[in-house]
C-alpha cells in the first residue's frame, strides 16, 4: 500500500510540472524540512536544485514569512481539515519577491515520526497585485468597504476591501483564520440568512448588522 501511495505521488509530481506548478514534499517538524521538490519549484525560486539544496534545508531558512505558513498549517490541522491553502511571499535568487499560493494535502506518510505534507506551489503575483490595486481605489470611499463572494451557506468570502475595513477587523486578505471577521459574520448570520434569496439572485441588499470590535 505504501509503495502505491509513493508511486501515485511521483505521478503527481510529474503532472504538476506539466501544469506549471511547483510540488513540494516536506515534514511537519519544527522547521518544515523539505524532502523533495520538482523542477518547476526550483524554476520559481531562480535557483538550481543543487544551489537551493546547498543553501536551504527548510522553510525557516528560506522564507521570512514561513511563520505565517506554519500558523495556517497548524490551524488547518486543529480544525481536522484534509489540507490547507495559503498565500504568501517567496524570495527568489535575484532578491525579488513573488506571491505564491500553497495548496497542501495532509497524508498518513511519516518520516522520522513526523507527518508528511504534499503541496502545490503556484505563482499568483498578477492576481495579488490586481487585488491590491483595486483595494487602493476603495480607500477613496468613506466607511468600511468590501467586495464579497456569497456562498450558498451564507459564508461571505472577502475578495477585496479598503484599508479601513482591514484595520477595523485586523483582517489580512492573504491569511486564513481572521478571528474578528469570523466572529462578526457568525453573530450576524441570522440577519444575513434572512436575505439569502436576494444575495443569491445578485440583487441589491440593505440590512442592519451589529459590529463587534
Amino acid at each position: 500500500m505504501e509503495q502505491n501511495f509513493q508511486n501515485e505521488n511521483v505521478e503527481t509530481l510529474m503532472l504538476a510540472g506539466m501544469l506549471q506548478a511547483g510540488v513540494l514534499k516536506y515534514m511537519l517538524d519544527e522547521s518544515f524540512t523539505l524532502v523533495l521538490a520538482n523542477d518547476f519549484f526550483y524554476n520559481l525560486t531562480g535557483y538550481t536544485k543543487q544551489e537551493h539544496t546547498a543553501l536551504y534545508q527548510n522553510f525557516a531558512d528560506d522564507w521570512p514569512e514561513w511563520v505565517k505558513l506554519r500558523s495556517a498549517v497548524t490551524a488547518a490541522i486543529g480544525e481536522h481539515k484534509s489540507g490547507y491553502t495559503h498565500v504568501l511571499r517567496m524570495r527568489k535568487k535575484d532578491g525579488e519577491y513573488i506571491w505564491v499560493k500553497h495548496s497542501g494535502i495532509f497524508t498518513d506518510e511519516s518520516i522520522d515520526g513526523y507527518p508528511v505534507v504534499y503541496t502545490t506551489v503556484t505563482d499568483v503575483s498578477d492576481i495579488v497585485q490586481t487585488r491590491l490595486e483595486r483595494s487602493a481605489d476603495y480607500d477613496d470611499i468613506p466607511g468600511l468597504v468590501a467586495k464579497y463572494r456569497v456562498l450558498k451557506d451564507m459564508n461571505l468570502v472577502i475578495l477585496e476591501a479598503n484599508e479601513r475595513f482591514m484595520q477595523f477587523f485586523r483582517y489580512d486578505i492573504m491569511e486564513s483564520g481572521n478571528t474578528l471577521y469570523r466572529k462578526n459574520l457568525e453573530k450576524n448570520l441570522p440577519v444575513l440568512a434572512s436575505h439569502r434569496d436576494e444575495f443569491l439572485a445578485g440583487k441589491p441588499v440593505s440590512l442592519v448588522a451589529r459590529m463587534y470590535g
